[in-house]
């Protein structure tokens, strides 16, 4: 009877003390910390293991490239910081940051990026729609698609749309992570 007692009186402590915590603001913080810790540690494995894959390729053939933030499943805000490596890429072609829909399909053209000799790079977009999830996608174009993103974004400047891009076949897709956007993040 007594160690029945125990075990009830041990876990009614438990979920008294997690009540507790949870009344307060710095209670609620700790419980989220404790429920978030598993998602937290999974995402820097994964970026780990990307920015490994990343740090050890070497300029062959064709052009590769790795997005090490975000990483797929992340959350984001409205503001996207994205980092990643690319190597061998040609002179005649240009790197952007597009984000598309989770299904290939319109992609919406952020920015063109340059990397650094290494082949690193570190840019930030800016989401304006109404999405959950979306891809953020690094492509690799031929310039003639560049001038087509650059004319599709200055008419949406003048004109307050931006309606959805259908990518060219002469556009590659080097990576992409499909993240969730958070408008509280």
């Amino acid at each position: 009877m007594n160690t029945l007692w125990s075990v009830v009186t041990s876990a009614a402590s438990g979920v008294l003390a997690t009540v507790f915590l949870s009344c307060s603001r710095r209670g609620r913080r700790i419980v989220g910390h404790w429920c978030r810790y598993p998602k937290r540690y999974l995402r820097r494995r994964r970026q780990e293991q990307l920015r490994q894959l990343a740090e050890q390729a070497q300029p062959g053939a064709e052009c590769q490239g790795w997005l090490t933030d975000p990483v797929d499943k992340d959350t984001v805000g409205a503001e996207v910081t994205i980092s990643g490596r690319v190597v061998g890429k040609p002179q005649d072609k240009d790197l952007w940051i597009v984000h598309r829909t989770v299904a290939p399909g319109e992609v919406w053209p952020k920015r063109r990026i340059t990397a650094d000799p290494d082949g690193w790079f570190t840019a930030s977009t800016v989401e304006g729609g109404a999405f959950g999830s979306l891809a953020v996608a690094l492509l690799l174009t031929p310039h003639a698609v560049s001038h087509d993103f650059e004319a599709w974004a200055d008419r949406g400047r003048r004109t307050g749309r931006f309606p959805g891009f259908v990518l060219p076949a002469s556009a590659r897709e080097l990576a992409h992570a499909v993240v969730r956007i958070d408008r509280d993040r």
